[in-house]
This record gives structure tokens, C-alpha cells and sequence, in this order.
């Protein structure tokens, strides 16, 4: 049975995202859920340490995405994604003797090994996202990938929600939610590894590869490397993508301040489950029947609405309240009067949820569209995620140096809204209709979708031999 689901249903390239995605569902998703609970897993005194950790992880982040390309055409995804998420339940372990011991070594050791497999791991469910699609299915597998992560981070979210139902008082995060995040990181890991499949092995319902997969050398990856950089479209990409995740270190770092544990696990629950729907929303934006450079405005559009809710309500909270790092922090609990506990809720909980899950998406979405080769997408796929990181190492080194949240919210609103202006200018020079019949390496995949017939006779001779 398990030979007949392996021959014929596990090469779907479908199958494969979900089998790849399991590991970011048990290891990126569950940091989320730690990094939710605020610095130190939810331990309000180690908000300043946490975000050191963070700002060692993120800085290492950055870097590797930016060359992770040639680790993903030389190894495979599936090695890729086995080295990069084996650091994730280190990470947890470091929180956890930090939590335990007041040591701050391992965490901020750990941290930046986990920087290092993130920007492995990220890159390559990247890369598995935009060259096991098709053109029309690119925001559909992106929101599956993405759905498997906010999932994750629901599960984690709930697990320390359940157990600190009843904890009113500000206090850390008990050993047993470290237990179960991090045998559920390993799990994930082992599961992701026996189930993913070569690149060359990934067969299209039709029995058809999804790309030519020609042999590459390591020089042939740096020529590229060099060649992507040059690429002022493909490098723009990195300042949109500062915004999408750099507000995760405001909200947490207010939330471990404004609300006490059992709170804050509420907050961390609704931020994750919003992206679930709000990822899918989205995938509904950009499959419109329009061209794609009208998909990318429609998205723009929506995201732009959704920041503006979002800063608005933050402001709102921050300048009313008078939120200030040196007050004593004043533990509000949800049967607060709603005038304190709403406020940072609907920004956090709500808005910047959506924005947190559908700036990946459209971000991601409009690398994609830059094109369909899977050696030059492995290569854009760490950009982006670089973009994330650098943002996230920013913030998280402002938030430790103890700036004040009102200034710190003034920077990273003006980030974003600069994102948003790079957004519509890559929307107008640097989407295009298609990249069908251009590129090489990803014909295979014009044969399922195009219409030979609209094609030039070259075209056409020329997508027939390589469907042979």
C-alpha cells in the first residue's frame, strides 16, 4: 500500500508541499507560538535578553538567505530542510535552561545557530512553493504553506493557552510546554524527511517533471548568485519583505509588558488562527481573472487597508494608555474592564495578524512571478526571506535597547508604508503577464497550461521535446 501511495500520489507536487510543509507546521510554527508568548518564552523579566536572542538570530538569518541558493540546487530540498530545521528544537532548549537558570548564554548561542537553519529551511519551503506550481497556482500553494505554519503556531498557541487557563499572575512559561514543543519540532523534522522528494522525482498529474533539471557546479551557483544581485528588481524585493514580520517584536514585547501570561497565550491563539482564513483571502485576490499586474494592485490594496487599521488602533492604544517601558507592568488579565485589554488586542490580535500572514503571501507571490526556472528561483527565494530577517534583526535589537514603544512604533509604520511604495513600483515594472515560453529550465510546465496553439511554431517545436 505504502509502495503504491509512493509511486503514485507522493511525486505530486501538491503532496510534496504538504509533506514539506509539516515541518514548518512543527518547527517555525511553534517558535511562533514561543516568540508569541513574548522574550523567554512568556517570562516578562527576560523581555530585554529575548530580544538580544532574537536580534542574534535574525542577523544570522539575513545573511545566509542571501546565499542559501546554492545549498538548495547542490543539496535538494529535502537534505536543505533537514539541516535547517534541526536547530529549531535547540532554540527552544536554550529558552528553556534560560528560563530555568537565568543563564543567558544558551539562548542567545542557540539563537544564532537557529538563524543559521532558518535561513536554510525558509528558503527552501520558499523554493518548493514557486517551482512546484504553475503560474495560476502560485498563491494557492503559498497559502497552503502558510496555513500549515499559522496551524502550528494555533497548536502551540493553544497548548499554552490550556495550560495557563487559570495563571493570572505574570510568570514564565512551565518545563512541560518546552517538552511537547520540542518533541513535536523532532517529529516534525523525521516526518519531513522520509516523505520529500528529489526535485527530478516531482511528477505532474500527467506523469510529466515539473522543469529540466540540468547538473550544476558550485561555480556555475556563485556566477548566479552574483548575477541575482545585480538584479535591481529581484533586490527591491528585500526592503518590501523588512516589513512583513518587523512589528512581531513591538507586539510581543507589549504584550509581555501589558497583559499577564494567560492573556498574552489569548492574544498569541487569536494572532495565529487570523492568518488562516486571511492567507486564503488573499489567495482569492490574486486568482481574479485579470491580468497580473491588476492581481498584484488588487492585493497592494487590500494590504494597504489592513496596516492602516492596524497602526491606527496601536497609536490609538499606545498614546491613550501612555505605554511606557520603565511603568511596572500592570498585568491586565481579560476580565479587565474592555478599555484595557481591547485596545492592543484588536492591534495585535487581529490586524497585524492578517498583515503578518498576507505580506509573506504577497510578497512571495510577486517574486514568483519574476520567474519559473527552479535553479533561479532556489536562488530569489532566500531575498525575501532575507528582507524578513534583517527587518525582525532590526526591531528586535531597537526593542532590547529598551527605545520607547511610541518611537519604536514610528519607525516600523513608516517602514511599512515605504514597503507598500516598493510594492506598487515592482507591481508596474516588474510583473508580467506571464514567463511561459522564456525560460529553459521550466517548459515542462507550459505543456500542461498553455495554449500551444496561441504559441510561435518555435515555441511550440520546442515545448513538444522537452515533453517527450
Amino acid at each position: 500500500m505504502f509502495d503504491h501511495f509512493r509511486q503514485s500520489y507522493l511525486p505530486r507536487p501538491m503532496v510534496q508541499l504538504f509533506c514539506s510543509s509539516v515541518v514548518l507546521f512543527a518547527n517555525p510554527g511553534l517558535y511562533g507560538s514561543i516568540t508569541g508568548l513574548g522574550a523567554g518564552g512568556g517570562k516578562p523579566t527576560s523581555a530585554e535578553v529575548g530580544s538580544i536572542t532574537n536580534c542574534a538570530l535574525y542577523g544570522v538569518y539575513t545573511v545566509v538567505s542571501l546565499m542559501v541558493g546554492p545549498v538548495i540546487n547542490l543539496l535538494g530540498p529535502k537534505w536543505a530542510a533537514a539541516l535547517g530545521s534541526v536547530t529549531y528544537p535547540l532554540y527552544a532548549a536554550g529558552l528553556w535552561i534560560y528560563s530555568d537558570t537565568d543563564n543567558t548564554v544558551p539562548p542567545i548561542f542557540f539563537g544564532a545557530l537557529c538563524g543559521v537553519g532558518a535561513g536554510i529551511l525558509w528558503p527552501t519551503a520558499s523554493y518548493m512553493c514557486y517551482a512546484y506550481s504553475t503560474e495560476s497556482e502560485k498563491a494557492l500553494f503559498f497559502s497552503i504553506q502558510w496555513t500549515m505554519v499559522a496551524v502550528g503556531s494555533s497548536i502551540g498557541a493553544f497548548i499554552a493557552f490550556g495550560y495557563n487557563f487559570h495563571e493570572t499572575e505574570a510568570t514564565g512559561t512551565p518545563v512541560a510546554v518546552y517538552i511537547i514543543f520540542i518533541v513535536i519540532m523532532l517529529l516534525g523534522t523525521l516526518f519531513s524527511f522520509f516523505t520529500t522528494l528529489r526535485p527530478d522525482e516531482v511528477r505532474r498529474k500527467d506523469g510529466r517533471a515539473i522543469a529540466l533539471f540540468e547538473p550544476t557546479s558550485f561555480k556555475q551557483e556563485v556566477a548566479g548568485l552574483m548575477e541575482m544581485y545585480k538584479n535591481w528588481k529581484v533586490m527591491t524585493i528585500f526592503p518590501i519583505a523588512m516589513g512583513a514580520e518587523i512589528t512581531l517584536s513591538l507586539c510581543s514585547s507589549l504584550s509581555s509588558h501589558w497583559y499577564n501570561l494567560r492573556t498574552r497565550c489569548l492574544v498569541s491563539v487569536v494572532f495565529w488562527l487570523i492568518q488562516i482564513p486571511s492567507t486564503f483571502a488573499l489567495k482569492w485576490i490574486l486568482a481574479r481573472p485579470v491580468r497580473r499586474r491588476t492581481q498584484a494592485m488588487y492585493g497592494i490594496a487590500f494590504l494597504f487597508i489592513v496596516t492602516s487599521c492596524a497602526w491606527i488602533a496601536e497609536f490609538l492604544f499606545l498614546t491613550r494608555k501612555n505605554v511606557l517601558r520603565e511603568q511596572t507592568p500592570p498585568a491586565i488579565d481579560w476580565s479587565s474592564p474592555a478599555s484595557d485589554v481591547a485596545p492592543h488586542f484588536l492591534a495585535y490580535g487581529i490586524f497585524f495578524g492578517i498583515i503578518y500572514a498576507n505580506w509573506q503571501g504577497l510578497g512571495q507571490w510577486l517574486v514568483a512571478t519574476m520567474s519559473n526556472d527552479p535553479q533561479v528561483v532556489a536562488r530569489y527565494s532566500g531575498v525575501f526571506k532575507a528582507g524578513c530577517s534583517a527587518g525582525m534583526c532590526i526591531s528586535f535589537g531597537v526593542d532590547g535597547a529598551g527605545v520607547a514603544y511610541l518611537t519604536e512604533a514610528i519607525w516600523e509604520c513608516i517602514l511599512e508604508y515605504i514597503g507598500l511604495a516598493l510594492m506598487v513600483l515592482i507591481a508596474l515594472v516588474a510583473v508580467t503577464d506571464t514567463n511561459y515560453f522564456q525560460e529553459k529550465n521550466e517548459l515542462q510546465q507550459h505543456v500542461t497550461e498553455v495554449n500551444l496553439e496561441a504559441a510561435s511554431a518555435d515555441d511550440r517545436k520546442l515545448a513538444e521535446e522537452v515533453s517527450k
